[in-house]
């Protein structure tokens, strides 16, 4: 049953895809097989009876045959030359060779019920026949040619069976050995494809190595959610950053919809088995099913010590294998490698990045992080609040420093004002915020989600025009 045809891609493109011989033949000369065996079945009915109705027919044939060889015999008994022949022991012979060894020994009782018949009509008494051995041999001639010819005849039927089941045997071989010769073949394209174009292919491999070729954390964290969720195949993926003192895990990007899952905020103590896992195997399994805890967690160490986790809440039932847990480690180990990278540059260009005298990150390399921050927020894999602080100034920046994350960064944009980047932070957290800074003497205003997208664009506008004059001079 085809749909109807629109006629859209046959005028587009000058043909329609609405049959597949690939699909449709093997049903179709099924079908018009059945058909035609259904027609064949009730062309023959007489043949259909004589095969199901063998032995009657067999001895039918028997009977009428030793009728006609009576008949004969008895036309041919004047005959000099005919009547040298043996006519019903020819009988007993043709039918044992034919038939088989009941046939022959059928056979022999009716030649000696004939000859004995034969004998009656001449008016010789039985008892002679009976009490004269030399009168038996005649009757054990007839049986010993019947029961020789249709065990001959048996031994032939049987050896034909027996090269028939064994060609039989021999086809169901072949037809297993073509069996696993495509499976063999279908496994083979398989693997090529999944080479080529798997998602767990080299090639993939590859494309996401060149994805991961950056030096911003926070877009890291996004290509590497993104890579995990399209490789694996979960959607609970969480990244967490290890502060300074080892104390806490501060979540720094999550997959879309798994908020209730994460905790912005973890508190290392808590989870000891986790970290000594990771501390020493760089791998956590969820081997126990403990409740409050990821099914996989993978470390990732910078100068020895443990700076970012990589978890996967939740697993499915054929995930908690070797298989995932192996390519769930080759993947960390790659994000691990670009994360360490990018952690070393940002260390070496810190000074290079900041207001000279101050602790804040000047335009050029605070811009990027707040949006990157915009694109976890837009791709529903964070949150982040942006805070312009008054009076920031004082001190060269120390005392706002010192009162925010080590996740938070603090920059200046193009407008000359100071801004503070909240990373995982949201309108639930203001207060908490608001409160912290204005201990340390701050004032801060939150930077609406519009204030935001066009402040953004105009310094991306600005730094774009800077660099043209630069790439120029």
């Amino acid at each position: 049953h085809y749909p109807a045809d629109d006629h859209v891609l046959r005028l587009r493109y000058g043909w329609s895809p609405r049959y597949s011989l690939k699909q449709d033949l093997p049903p179709v000369l099924q079908r018009w097989k059945e058909a035609r065996a259904q027609e064949q079945s009730k062309k023959h009915p007489v043949w259909d009876f004589l095969r199901n109705h063998s032995k009657p027919w067999i001895a039918f044939e028997i009977c009428v045959t030793f009728i006609l060889e009576e008949l004969l015999r008895t036309a041919v008994q004047g005959n000099s030359q005919l009547g040298t022949v043996d006519l019903r022991l020819f009988f007993v012979v043709i039918v044992g060779t034919m038939y088989g060894l009941n046939a022959g020994v059928f056979a022999a009782a009716l030649a000696c019920a004939g000859m004995a018949l034969s004998y009656a009509s001449k008016g010789a008494s039985f008892a002679p026949l009976f009490y004269d051995t030399s009168n038996w041999i005649t009757f054990v001639v007839y049986f010993v040619a019947g029961a020789v010819c249709g065990y001959v005849q048996l031994r032939n039927r049987e050896n034909l069976r027996f090269m028939r089941d064994e060609n039989s045997l021999l086809r169901e071989r072949l037809a297993f050995l073509r069996d696993l010769y495509h499976d063999v073949l279908d496994d083979r394209r398989m693997l090529r494809g999944q080479i080529i174009g798997r998602r767990d292919s080299f090639g993939k491999m590859y494309a996401m190595t060149r994805e991961l070729d950056e030096v911003q954390p926070q877009k890291l964290y996004r290509a590497a959610i993104r890579i995990m969720q399209d490789t694996l195949g979960g959607d609970s993926f969480g990244i967490y950053r290890i502060d300074n003192g080892g104390r806490f895990a501060r979540l720094m990007a999550a997959s879309p919809q798994t908020e209730s899952l994460f905790s912005k905020s973890a508190l290392l103590e808590n989870y000891a088995n986790v970290v000594i896992a990771l501390d020493h195997g760089g791998l956590w399994v969820n081997r126990n099913l403990e409740q409050n805890l990821p099914m996989y967690a993978a470390g990732v160490h910078a100068d020895g010590k443990l700076a970012v986790v990589i978890v996967l809440a939740k697993a499915q039932p054929d995930q908690m294998n070797l298989y995932f847990q192996n390519l769930f480690t080759i993947m960390c180990g790659l994000v691990e490698s670009a994360m360490v990278r990018a952690f070393d540059y940002e260390n070496v260009a810190r000074h290079a990045m900041l207001v000279p005298g101050t602790e804040f990150l000047n335009t050029q390399a605070f811009l990027p992080k707040v949006l990157a921050a915009n694109e976890l927020k837009h791709d529903h894999m964070g949150d982040h609040l942006l805070l312009r602080v008054d009076d920031a100034w004082q001190d060269n920046g120390s005392r706002l420093m010192g009162a925010i994350r080590q996740t938070d960064e603090a920059g200046v944009l193009q407008d000359g004002n100071v801004y503070v980047l909240m990373n995982q932070a949201g309108k639930h957290e203001l207060p908490i915020i608001n409160k912290r800074l204005a201990q340390a003497g701050l004032h801060v205003t939150r930077v609406s989600g519009q204030e935001e997208d066009a402040l953004l664009d105009e310094a991306s506008e600005q730094v774009a025009a800077e660099s043209h004059e630069g790439g120029t001079v």
